[in-house]
C-alpha cells in the first residue's frame, strides 16, 4: 500500500516538472507552425491558362501544383496552404511572407530553360535534363562584367546531347534562352563532354542568380498561371486578441480543474493530472507532425479538450456509483472502469470517424480542424483509459479510496 503511494506521488511530481520544463523553461508552443489567421502572410488565387502544346487538365494541374510546392520549400515559406479550387484554379496561402509581389512573380514564374541550335533554333537541351543549378562567383570578365554565374549541370541524356552539340556546332554561338528570352550565345571553343556548362545573363547580384537557379530545378510549370485576386493579409486576431485568448484558454483550464477537485476530490486533482499531460502530448503531438495550427484547429483542440474531460467525469461517476453501492475500493475502481470504458471508446470512436470524413473530403482550414480533432481524441482515450486507470488504481491500492469523501466526494 505505501508503495502504490509512492509511486503515485512520484509519478505527479515527475510529470509536474516536465509541465514546468516544457511549459516555460522549453515551451513546446515555440515549435508550432501557425496560420494565417495567427501570423499573417500573403493569399493569392491563380486561374491555369493553356500553352501550346499543353492543355489544362487533371494531369496538368497536379504537376503545377507538385512544382508550386516546391517552389514554396525552396522560398523558405513556412507551412503553405496550396490547393485546386475548381478546374482550373489553384488558391495559396503563404503563411509570414511579407513581399508579396516577390513571393507571386516566384511561385508564377515559368523559368523554361532552352538550349538550341545556332539558326534553326531547334532545342537542343531543356531544362528538364538539369541535375542541378548553382549559382557562384566568379572573376570579372568584359562579357560578365558582374561576375556572377549559374554552373548546371545535366543528366546523362542532357550531357550527351550536349556533347553532341559542342561538337557539331563547333566555333559557333550555342544561344541560351530563358523563359524564350535570349540570356546569351556563347561560342564554342572546344567540345564538352563533361555535361557541363555556365549560364551568365548579366546576374545584377548573387541573389539573383540564386533565384534563377532555384527556379530552374523546381522545373518549369506545364500551364501558364494568371493571378486573379491577391491580398496581404494581416494576422486577423491580432496580437492582443491572441494574448487574450491564451488567458482565457488558461482560465478555462484552472475553472475545470478547479471544479473537479471540488466534485471529486482526489480522483479530481488525478484528473487534472491527466488533462495537464493531454494537452503537453497534443501540442506535442501538432509540432512533431509540423501540422498548421488555425483558428479552426484551434476549436478541433478545444472539442477534444472537453472529451477528454468528459471521459474522466463518466469515470468518476461509475467509480461512485459502485461504492455507494456497496463495493471495496478496488472493486468499484475496477467495475466503474469497466463499464465506463464502453461509452467512453464509443464515443471517441465515433468521433474520430466525423474527423476522418472532414479530413478526406474537407480542404484548407477544415482539414486543419479535421486533424487537431483527431489526433486530440487519440490521446485523450489515452490518457482517459490508461492514465487515470493507473492513477485510480494506485490510489486504491495506496488506501486512499476507502474514505469516500477524500476518494470520489
Amino acid at each position: 500500500m505505501r508503495r502504490a503511494g509512492l509511486i503515485l506521488i512520484a509519478l505527479v511530481v515527475l510529470i509536474g516538472a516536465a509541465g514546468y520544463y516544457f511549459g516555460s523553461v522549453n515551451p513546446v508552443t515555440n515549435r508550432l507552425h501557425f496560420g494565417l489567421d495567427f501570423v499573417g502572410g500573403v493569399s493569392a488565387e491563380f486561374q491555369a491558362e493553356p500553352t501550346p502544346g499543353a492543355p489544362v487538365n487533371a494531369t496538368s494541374m497536379q504537376r503545377t501544383l507538385t512544382t508550386m510546392r516546391l517552389r514554396t520549400n525552396q522560398l523558405g515559406v513556412s507551412d503553405p496552404v496550396l490547393q485546386q479550387v475548381g478546374p482550373n484554379r489553384i488558391q495559396a496561402q503563404l503563411p509570414g511572407v511579407k513581399n508579396q509581389e516577390q513571393a507571386l512573380k516566384y511561385l508564377g514564374e515559368t523559368a523554361l530553360l532552352q538550349i538550341k541550335t545556332p539558326h534553326s533554333h531547334h532545342v537542343l537541351v531543356s531544362g528538364s535534363e538539369l541535375t542541378s543549378a548553382q549559382a557562384a562567383s566568379v572573376p570579372p570578365s568584359p562579357t560578365n562584367p558582374s561576375g556572377i554565374v549559374i554552373n548546371l549541370t545535366f543528366n546523362p541524356r542532357g550531357a550527351k546531347a550536349f556533347a553532341a552539340a559542342s561538337v557539331k556546332y563547333l566555333h559557333q554561338p550555342l544561344p541560351i534562352y530563358l523563359n524564350n528570352k535570349l540570356i546569351e550565345a556563347p561560342t564554342i571553343d572546344s567540345p564538352i563532354p563533361s555535361g557541363r556548362a555556365q549560364l551568365s545573363g548579366g546576374f545584377s547580384s548573387l541573389q539573383a542568380a540564386q533565384r534563377t537557379a532555384q527556379l530552374l530545378m523546381s522545373g518549369a510549370l506545364p500551364v501558364r498561371l494568371k493571378v486573379l485576386d491577391v491580398r496581404t493579409v494581416s494576422a486577423t486576431l491580432g496580437q492582443k486578441s491572441i494574448q487574450d485568448s491564451k488567458i482565457a484558454a488558461a482560465l478555462a483550464l484552472a475553472l475545470i480543474g478547479i471544479f473537479l477537485v471540488i466534485w471529486y476530490r482526489l480522483a479530481g486533482f488525478l484528473a487534472d493530472v491527466a488533462l495537464g499531460v493531454y494537452v503537453f502530448l497534443l501540442l506535442g503531438a501538432l509540432a512533431l507532425l509540423g501540422a498548421t495550427l488555425t483558428l479552426p484547429g484551434v476549436a478541433g483542440m478545444i472539442l477534444s479538450a472537453g472529451m477528454a474531460v468528459d471521459a474522466n467525469v463518466i469515470i468518476f461517476s461509475r467509480v461512485r456509483e459502485e461504492i455507494v453501492g456497496g463495493k471495496t475500493p478496488r472493486a468499484s475502481v475496477e467495475v466503474g472502469m469497466r463499464h465506463a470504458f464502453r461509452a467512453i471508446i464509443d464515443s471517441h470512436s465515433t468521433t474520430f470517424l466525423a474527423g476522418a470524413i472532414l479530413f478526406f473530403l474537407g480542404s484548407g482550414e477544415v482539414k486543419g480542424f479535421a486533424v487537431t480533432l483527431m489526433v486530440g481524441n487519440v490521446i485523450s482515450l489515452f490518457t482517459a483509459v490508461l492514465l487515470t486507470r493507473s492513477f485510480i488504481r494506485l490510489a486504491a491500492d495506496a488506501g486512499w479510496a476507502k474514505v469516500r469523501a477524500v476518494f470520489v466526494g
